[in-house]
């Protein structure tokens, strides 16, 4: 029997609860659990992985960095809560100029901006303050962020983030540059 997009997706849960929090699991690790022709459901578990990272219960990565649900594409599932937390990431979105972004809150802190509308918007006091400098410093009236984060990924991701976070207002960088500076090629 063929499972349904609803079993797919809590398998998914199901695993990346089982593996604990940091850890990953792979695609088809999902697909052979639903026996050993699995091969066929690779697609469809990839199509099923986006919509539970979009209601933030998992992060979809590949190698090591950011990632998407794709047929073609390889991509790891990564649960951020914490042990004991309620397995989903608080988000709130925010219009501006430059388009509409999503800000996602785990733990206390910001861990991911991203392009887009959130499914469903929550309520946090850092969530409202995040998303008041925000519009802030898209109306132009503020040039630092004040607020706790807490940037995941490898190594390298939060070396290119600290270095993206160290270049002033109204500067910029290219990646190249930032390459350059951490000794990495472009």
């Amino acid at each position: 029997m063929k499972p349904s997009e609803a079993d797919i997706a809590a398998e998914i849960t199901a695993q990346v609860t089982a593996r604990g929090a940091g850890k990953t699991i792979c695609p088809s690790e999902v697909a052979r659990a639903f026996g050993d022709d699995w091969r066929h459901l690779m697609p469809v578990v990839r199509g099923v992985g986006a919509p539970v990272a979009g209601r933030g219960e998992i992060t979809l990565t590949q190698k090591g960095g950011p990632g998407g649900a794709c047929a073609n594409r390889t991509f790891r599932v990564e649960r951020w809560a914490a042990a004991g937390q309620s397995g989903r990431m608080k988000t709130q979105s925010v219009d501006t100029s430059f388009g509409t972004l999503t800000l996602r809150e785990d733990a206390g802190a910001i861990v991911a901006l991203d392009w887009g509308r959130a499914p469903k918007a929550d309520r946090s006091d850092l969530l409202t303050e995040a998303a008041a400098q925000l519009r802030a410093y898209d109306a132009g009236a503020l040039e630092n962020f004040d607020l706790p984060l807490d940037v995941r990924g490898s190594d390298l991701q939060r070396r290119v983030c600290d270095a993206m976070l160290a270049i002033p207002f109204g500067y910029t960088q290219t990646y190249g540059e930032i390459g350059k500076a951490l000794n990495m090629p472009a």
